[in-house]
C-alpha cells in the first residue's frame, strides 16, 4: 500500500450540518492528491455537489435511507424530520448498514471517518481498515481507533488533550477547516439594507435549520433584539406550530422595528453576510453564547429579553471595555485563521497523523 497517497471514506450523521465540514475536509484531502469515497443520504447529493471541488478524486455512494414507521415519507435527512423524529431517522441510518458494508467492503478504503454510525468499527475491523471518529460521541469514541476534531490546539489544546487521557487513544485535529471565500456577490436586496447601517453596527444571528424554537422563546428573543437599539438580521426556521415567521412575531413588532431588523425565515448566504462591512465585527450569535458572552436565562431555562438585550450591548459597545476585548479577540484570531498559510500546515500535520496511524497499525 502506497500511503503518500490515503483512500478514505466519509459517513457522515444525515444533517447538512455534518455533510458540509465533511466536504470541506474532503476537499482538502483531494487537494494535495488524496482520494476520498463519500457516503450520503441520495437525496442530499444534488445540493453537494456543487460543493465538490474535486470530482475527479471525491466519488459519491447515495445511500437509500430505508423508510422507519413514524417518519414522514421520503425522509433522509435531519432537514424533512422535526428534532423530537431524530431518534426515528438514527434508527433509520442504522438500516443503511448493509449498504454501507457492502460499499466499504468493495472500496476497502484505508480510514473511514464517521460521527453517528457506531457499528462502523465492526465492519472497518473485518476489512483492516482504521476508523477515525470525526465528532465526539461517547460511544463511537470508545470503539475508534483513534479520534479526529475540527479544531485546533491554540482553540482547544486542553480539551483535546483530555480527550486523549481520557481514552487512551491519538486525538487527530484538522483545523477549523474554514469554508473558501466564495467569489460571488451578496444579492442586492441584503446589500442594499445592510449598507443603511454603520460599520459593524449590525447583529447578525443564526441558529442553523436544524432549530426550531418554541413560539415564546421566539418573542422573547425578538422582543431582545428589539430592545437592544441595534440593527439586527435573524435568521431562523418559524417555530413550532407556526408556518411563517411573519405569524410568530410579537404583536406590533414590525411596526416598532421598521427599516432597523430582518427576521428571515429561510436560507440565506452566511459567509457572504459575515463578509458585509455593516456587521458587527463578523460576530454571529449561537444558541448560547454571544462570542464570550453567556446570555442570561430565567429560572425556566428560557433565554429572556432582557438578558439578550444586554449580552448584545455588552458585545457591541465600543466604549465598553468587555467590548473592545471582544473585538480585539476576534481581530487576533481571524488574522491567524485567514492566513493559508496556517491552514494549510494544519492540514498537512493531520494527513501526516493519518499516515502514521496507518504505519503504526501495520
Amino acid at each position: 500500500m502506497d500511503t503518500s497517497k490515503l483512500h478514505v471514506a466519509m459517513f457522515p450523521w444525515l444533517a447538512f450540518g455534518h455533510f458540509i465540514p465533511y466536504l470541506r475536509l474532503s476537499n482538502k484531502l483531494a487537494e494535495r492528491g488524496h482520494k476520498v469515497s463519500y457516503l450520503l443520504a441520495k437525496g442530499a447529493l444534488p445540493k453537494l455537489q456543487q460543493l465538490n471541488h474535486h470530482p475527479d478524486l471525491i466519488h459519491f455512494f447515495p445511500l437509500v435511507i430505508p423508510h422507519v414507521d413514524g417518519l414522514p415519507s421520503g425522509a433522509e435527512t435531519a432537514s424533512d424530520v422535526p428534532f423530537p423524529l431524530h431518534d426515528l431517522l438514527i434508527s433509520a441510518m442504522d438500516n443503511t448498514k448493509d449498504q454501507v458494508e457492502t460499499i466499504l467492503t468493495n472500496l476497502k478504503p484505508d480510514i473511514v471517518f464517521f460521527d453517528f454510525g457506531q457499528w462502523i468499527p465492526s465492519i472497518t475491523r473485518q476489512l483492516g481498515t482504521k476508523g477515525s471518529l470525526y465528532g465526539r460521541l461517547t460511544g463511537s469514541m470508545k470503539e475508534s481507533d483513534a479520534i479526529a476534531v475540527r479544531t485546533c490546539h491554540e482553540i482547544e489544546g486542553s480539551f483535546c488533550d483530555y480527550l486523549a487521557q481520557q481514552y487512551s487513544k491519538p486525538v487527530l485535529l484538522t483545523g477549523p477547516v474554514l469554508p473558501e471565500t466564495p467569489d460571488a456577490q451578496l444579492e442586492e436586496k441584503w446589500d442594499k439594507w445592510l449598507y443603511k447601517f454603520d460599520p459593524g453596527s449590525v447583529v447578525y444571528c443564526a441558529f442553523g435549520s436544524q432549530i426550531t424554537l418554541q413560539k415564546e422563546q421566539f418573542q422573547e428573543m425578538m422582543l431582545g433584539f428589539e430592545l437592544s437599539g441595534f440593527p439586527f438580521l435573524v435568521a431562523l426556521t418559524p417555530p413550532h406550530g407556526c408556518s411563517t415567521i411573519g405569524e410568530a412575531l410579537p404583536e406590533g413588532f414590525k411596526g416598532r422595528i421598521g427599516e432597523r431588523g430582518w427576521v428571515h425565515g429561510g436560507w440565506v448566504p452566511q459567509t457572504l453576510i459575515l463578509k458585509h462591512p455593516s456587521v458587527g465585527y463578523g460576530c454571529k450569535i449561537n444558541g448560547r453564547r454571544i462570542e464570550a458572552i453567556e446570555v442570561g436565562r430565567g429560572l425556566d431555562g428560557m433565554i429572556g429579553k432582557e438578558g439578550l438585550s444586554k449580552a448584545i450591548k455588552s458585545v457591541m459597545d465600543n466604549e465598553s471595555e468587555l467590548g473592545n476585548s471582544v473585538k480585539n479577540n476576534h481581530v487576533k484570531w481571524k488574522n491567524i485563521f485567514s492566513g493559508k498559510n496556517w491552514q494549510d500546515e494544519k492540514i498537512d500535520g493531520f494527513v501526516q497523523d493519518l499516515q502514521f496511524l496507518l504505519e503504526s497499525g501495520k
